[in-house]
């Protein structure tokens, strides 16, 4: 059951943070990166999709420079799973800003 579940979506607000996560990725990983609009169009898709399911999603904003700083703080390296779990940080952090401010 997904019903008002939460759902974290990578959100990239400028081509360059893009570029630059994708330049910072393991060569199997961002070799084949596809466009900063066909990853835009393809988030977009997967938020209606997952709204369908019944999740909510929550756009979770992506810079380079945050990224960055916060896998070094956790030892990690820049790839797909530590985006990930910056993604399901980032939306519990945003959902706790928003709890805060009701």
């Amino acid at each position: 059951m997904n019903a008002g579940t939460h759902i974290g979506i990578p959100w990239y607000e400028s081509e360059r943070d893009y570029l630059a996560v994708v330049a910072m990725l393991p060569a199997a990983e961002g070799q084949d990166a596809i466009s900063y609009d066909a990853f835009r169009t393809k988030m977009m898709n997967a938020e209606q999709e997952k709204k369908r399911e019944g999740f909510v999603p929550v756009r979770v904003p992506i810079d380079a420079v945050t990224l960055k700083g916060w896998v070094e703080a956790n030892n990690l390296r820049v790839c797909r799973a530590s985006i990930g779990e910056f993604v399901m940080i980032g939306v519990a952090l945003i959902l706790k800003g928003r709890e805060q401010r009701n």
